[in-house]
């Protein structure tokens, strides 16, 4: 028996099991609603609010499986979404998040106006730079009680990474027990 195989063999099966149960949390965050129209002197302008920082998920993440699901209290009249981080280049946020552009000038990845009165969106998240966007349909959005956004992420193993990692423990395993 050789101990240095079975050990390897046993420890990547061992990461890959973990790997595959993965691991979830939730939070939740407020953010201030975005009043349509925007601006009471351009009643047809509803203007976006954006968050001022990218959200980077690196390549390295593409050996994981990531999944978030995001809610909103006030789904009725806002809509929430996810955009490519190259969008701020055309519409770049102000001090408090508030853009000059409206969604329609936006590259929606999820989410977005057709997400009103839903109960919420599932993201799959892959390698790149993201920014949230959000906004309002009508003045009936509730500016004064902000938008509690809840979120629940799940990240895992890739089945792919899993499979190769599985065969690879299992032959190390097999070279370890020298039949």
């Amino acid at each position: 028996m050789r101990i240095a195989p079975l050990l390897i063999g046993i420890i990547l099966i061992l990461v890959t099991i973990v790997g595959l149960i993965g691991y979830s949390g939730s939070d939740d965050v407020e953010v201030p609603v975005v009043p349509c129209p925007t601006n009471p002197l351009e009643p047809d302008k509803c203007y976006v609010g954006m968050t001022k920082a990218d959200l980077s998920v690196p390549t390295q993440f593409s050996i994981l499986s990531i999944e978030i699901s995001i809610e909103w209290s006030q789904s009725e009249s806002t809509w929430l979404g996810v955009i490519p981080s190259s969008d701020a280049t055309e519409c770049p946020p102000d001090g408090q998040g508030l853009t000059s552009c409206e969604a329609d000038e936006l590259n929606f990845i999820t989410g977005g106006t057709e997400s009103v009165g839903e109960d919420g969106l599932e993201w799959k998240v892959e390698p790149g730079k993201y920014r949230l966007a959000t906004g309002s349909v009508s003045s009936d959005a509730n500016s004064v009680a902000g938008n509690i956004v809840s979120y629940e992420y799940d990240a895992r193993l890739n089945f792919l990474v899993a499979s190769v990692t599985i065969l690879f423990g299992t032959g190390m395993l097999f070279v370890g027990i020298e039949f």
